[in-house]
């Protein structure tokens, strides 16, 4: 009886360093993986910011330009004001699509194996 204890003990140990071992080995890859999500969205975040500046200072440009060439002071600013108000109708419209590849782009990103 003493023998079956003595070589059940060993087992068990094993069992246990397996078990911390799992668990250490997923907190890394947890970690692995959050810190490249965090990375992408982070530099993709940077890069949004630094074309917002662009595309506004690109469309008070051509606002001005707009007003300069039909000699009103608000027509430019209201035709480019309208070309938006159409683009965000047209993503109102197509919001289902883009949700659905973001999220499967973001799957992608978790589950890379690299």
């Amino acid at each position: 009886m003493n023998t079956t204890k003595t070589h059940i003990e060993p087992l068990f140990e094993q069992c246990e360093q397996f078990t911390n071992t799992s668990i250490d080995l997923l907190k890394l890859q947890t970690t692995s993986k959050v810190s490249y999500i965090s990375s992408v969205i982070l530099s993709q975040l940077i890069n949004v910011i630094t074309m917002m500046v662009f595309i506004i200072t690109l469309n008070i440009s051509i606002a001005l330009l707009i007003d300069h060439l039909l000699g009103s002071a608000y027509i430019g600013f209201f035709i480019v004001a309208s070309f938006y108000a159409f683009l965000s109708i047209l993503i109102f419209i197509l919001y289902p699509t883009i949700r659905s590849k973001i999220n499967n782009a973001l799957i992608v990103l978790f589950l890379n194996k690299n």
